[in-house]
């Protein structure tokens, strides 16, 4: 009977699963659980309520490990040009920044996680391509790039989902992009990006679209892969100068930017692919930031679903 009782509530959960996902934090989460399970069954028997507690801990952990797009906590790691700083930061809060480095090359003029979680920068003053250690910020392994046209600078460097690699180089009056093989350093040139003379970072979304800044015209424009045509998105008003970052969320699709005007003039914000426009996000601290996103699984819901999978096994090891 009781192992009926169990399925029973297993699969309530699991029918109620499209409202969990709208929860923005566990707290919510465990409240509508405790609300709709726990107390409806407190004064029944102590062994039936701590097997249904254990399954309701469990349900709800492999619940929010299964729908880890929903949750997960993006974090952005970012080159400080103007301090020679490598430093981390949630998405949401980027006053609060974790040091990871100091005096780090201010040679950096893009940077991207690879699919599989590599942190790669461009550097112009080497002319290599680097894989950073987000432990210390460290060069991991470099190899020159070639095949860039001479007088053109470093600009950019974006990974598209299926592994692509794509470079962003100016002189300053003309953009181009090119392909890059990340393990020899050869540039394969796509094209020139229209009449686009100042093209500063470029940044690809999980869909493929790729899009890039322009700091002649304060711009974003989305740039065909195929050819390295491109279609204006719109302006964002903020004269901006020397180098810049962005970066897509994986989790939300949105994309981030950081604005550098000059000293003290560093606008962080999300950018609409619509219209260009930005939407502030406060608290960013002075700097000339170049920046990618990585995802962080949240470890509270790790510990949720092993927290149920400890107690679901000590239920059934004492009944046994």
């Amino acid at each position: 009977m009781k192992s009926i009782l169990d399925t029973v509530v297993l699969l309530r959960l699991i029918t109620r699963c499209k409202f969990l996902l709208y929860f923005s934090n566990l707290d919510k989460m465990m409240q509508f659980m405790h609300m709709k399970y726990i107390r409806p069954i407190n004064h029944c028997h102590a062994p039936m309520l701590a097997c249904r507690s254990s399954l309701v801990c469990l349900t709800a952990g492999l619940i929010t490990l299964a729908s880890m797009g929903e949750v997960r906590a993006a974090t952005v790691y970012a080159m400080d040009l103007q301090f020679q700083r490598f430093v981390s930061f949630d998405s949401a809060t980027p006053g609060t920044q974790t040091v990871i480095a100091t005096g780090i090359s201010n040679g950096y003029r893009g940077m991207d996680f690879t699919p599989d979680g590599k942190l790669f920068a461009v550097n112009q003053s080497t002319r290599t391509l680097d894989q950073l250690s987000i432990l210390d910020g460290s060069s991991i392994s470099s190899v020159v790039i070639s095949g860039v046209i001479a007088g053109e600078a470093f600009s950019g460097i974006t990974f598209m989902p299926g592994g692509q690699t794509f470079l962003s180089a100016t002189t300053g009056s003309l953009s181009a992009l090119y392909n890059l093989d990340i393990s020899t350093g050869a540039a394969t040139q796509v094209g020139t990006m229209g009449s686009l003379g100042l093209v500063i970072d470029i940044a690809a979304n999980s869909s493929g679209q790729l899009v890039a800044h322009d700091i002649l015209t304060d711009g974003f424009y989305f740039v065909n892969p195929l050819t390295a045509a491109v279609t204006p998105i719109g302006t964002h008003g903020i004269d901006a100068n020397f180098s810049q970052g962005m970066d897509f969320d994986p989790v939300s699709g949105e994309l981030y930017a950081a604005v550098f005007g000059g000293p003290n003039e560093t606008t962080y914000g999300t950018i609409s692919i619509t219209t260009g426009a930005i939407t502030p996000i406060p608290g960013i601290l002075a700097g000339e930031y170049e920046m990618a996103f990585q995802i962080v699984p949240e470890p509270s819901h790790t510990l949720l679903f092993l927290s149920g999978m400890s107690i679901f096994a000590i239920r059934r090891k004492r009944q046994s």
